[in-house]
């Protein structure tokens, strides 16, 4: 059946451009690794996203640094008077929330809270934040 879909797919698509077929257990898409190797059951990794993140990160952190949670312990308060990032890293951080919402959607779901509430102070962040 698959070999049918394929061939359908290449002859409605491919003088666009061929379709591939890949076979396994294991696949790449979209800096996700999905595993099939458990009998009913998938499993998504970004391990290369997470290495990414820390180590190109607004803030540097250690590999052996490890929390139960993303969170601080004072993330829902917001401090109107803390003093906001400079410039450089003020620039970053769009672009690391949306390296950490595209984590949190698709493998890392633990982090969604904070993902959620950092998203409300991604254009003015403090050095909290």
């Amino acid at each position: 059946m698959n070999d049918k879909f394929l061939k359908w797919l290449n002859k409605k698509y491919g003088s666009i451009k061929a379709v591939k077929a890949s076979r396994g257990d294991r696949y790449k898409y979209l800096g996700m690794e999905i595993d099939f190797k458990k009998r009913g059951c998938v499993r998504f990794k970004q391990f290369d996203k997470v290495a990414d993140m820390i180590d190109n990160g607004p803030v540097k952190l250690k590999r052996s640094d490890t929390a139960m949670t993303p969170a601080s312990s004072d993330l829902m308060n917001s401090d109107e008077e803390a003093k906001y990032l400079d410039k450089m890293k003020k620039e970053k951080k769009p672009k690391y929330f949306g390296k950490s919402n595209f984590l949190a959607k698709r493998s890392k779901t633990d982090i969604q809270p904070t993902v959620a509430v950092l998203a409300t102070r991604v254009w003015e962040p403090n050095e909290s934040d």
